[in-house]
């Protein structure tokens, strides 16, 4: 009998460690990631709501990494040294999701990091 109580105990405290590492991402703001891939600097800032995040310049093949307490739509606006402007496509976001966008010569691509 104490055997039988004491499998169930341990199944029951790791029910509960498994649902608490499911949840527990949920609860951390959204991240993002991003990602310029050409051989230039570019301006880049992020877009939502009534909102906008400046990220400054981002250097040739160098990353920016930020977090925003806020659940939306975000799109980023890139400009290049030449004076061109392109935005990405909406990406939703919202806790517990990280977004990464990578600026090539030609566009802007947003994807959810897996």
């Amino acid at each position: 009998m104490k055997r039988i109580f004491r499998a169930l105990e341990i199944t029951a405290v790791l029910f509960f460690i498994l649902l608490a590492v499911m949840f527990l991402p949920s609860v951390f703001n959204p991240g993002f990631v991003v990602n310029n891939t050409t051989s230039r600097p570019v301006m880049v800032t992020a877009l939502w709501r009534e909102q906008s995040r400046d990220l400054g310049e981002i250097e040739a093949a160098a990353s920016h990494r930020f977090n925003v307490s806020d659940e939306a739509a975000m799109i980023f606006r890139v400009t290049y040294p030449d004076g061109r402007t392109l935005e990405s496509d909406p990406i939703y976001f919202s806790n517990g999701l990280t977004v990464v966008a990578t600026i090539t010569e030609d566009a802007v691509n947003v994807d959810y990091d897996d």
